[in-house]
């Protein structure tokens, strides 16, 4: 018995593997981005600025989100381009997907975040 099948349907199935493949591949490159970017940082190294004013202290021009991993003498910063930070308030260590971002080092930034600390009225 022969199985006839339309031909728009496996082009269907076709296109929907491709897809598939593309998308797994992008969060794959994703999450080590993520990975690369985060590395073995303490929690309390690590974290998210939504304050455009401590990034302007900083000499850093950035509008949106800001992942930060503090290296003393350095910030590691990566700046969301598209203002899209993926799990901003749930997750330790958010995402920014690639390649909506821009990333640097800043001693200016690691600089302006301990003061701020260091100020802060708990």
């Amino acid at each position: 018995m022969s199985h006839n099948t339309h031909p728009f349907v496996s082009t269907f199935k076709g296109l929907l593997l491709v897809h598939l493949v593309v998308v797994s591949a992008y969060a794959g490159v994703v999450l080590l981005q993520n990975t690369m970017f985060w590395g073995d940082a303490p929690d309390n190294k690590v974290g998210v600025l939504f304050d455009e004013r401590l990034m302007k202290d900083a000499g850093i021009s950035c509008a949106g989100p800001v992942a930060v991993r503090m290296d003393t003498p350095v910030a590691r910063y990566r700046c969301s381009t598209a203002g899209i930070v993926l799990g901003a308030f749930t997750l330790q260590r958010p995402i920014i997907p690639w390649p909506a971002y821009e990333d640097g080092e800043s001693p200016e930034l690691a600089g302006v975040i301990e003061a701020t600390i260091a100020n802060a009225e708990y």
